[in-house]
């Protein structure tokens, strides 16, 4: 009898619940932009400090970064925090390490924390995007019509790839 009572004063919220997850409501999330200070003790980013740290990039690249990223240049960067695929683990901090190492200044480097790349971005008027992560490169409110994607990426030529997309 107990169990039966049980059972019925629980179904009502059973039926809530499996109301509430088959709920075909689309929710909008703005994407989230992120500092690199940020970035490094954000409980969503806990990899990264530590493979930017490990990380070099070539000095040819960084000198010709450098030269080419002017004042009028802005990196815009979007990632997903819970992929563990190679593109956000390893090419997106091997980036940000690229780009520091060349004196790009924080407030020239935008990153975007996004859940999909379906997410609602700044830049959507200019920037579609079919994956995550991405880098952009924007001169004078121009974005280029290249980009970094992680097909792009060998696990270590963000240097050079970043250095290829200032040309």
């Amino acid at each position: 009898m107990f169990t039966v009572r049980l059972f019925q004063l629980s179904m009502p919220v059973v039926v809530a619940l499996l109301v509430a997850a088959c709920s075909t409501d689309q929710v909008n999330v703005d994407a989230q932009r992120l500092s690199i200070a940020e970035l490094n003790t954000s409980a969503g980013y806990v990899w990264f400090p530590a493979e930017t740290q490990v990380y070099s990039p070539r000095q040819e690249f960084v000198t010709d970064i450098a030269k080419n990223f002017t004042a009028e240049t802005r990196a815009i960067i979007f990632v997903r925090p819970t992929c563990s695929c190679r593109g956000t683990q390893k090419l997106f901090p091997h980036v940000i390490k690229t780009l520091t190492e060349a004196g790009v200044r924080e407030d020239q480097i935008e990153i975007f924390s996004m859940r999909s790349n379906q997410d609602k971005h700044p830049h959507a008027d200019r920037i579609s995007l079919s994956s995550l992560p991405a880098v952009f490169v924007e001169r004078a409110g121009m974005v280029s019509p290249r980009m970094i994607l992680d097909e792009d990426f060998n696990g270590a030529n963000a240097d050079s790839l970043v250095a290829t997309l200032l040309r």
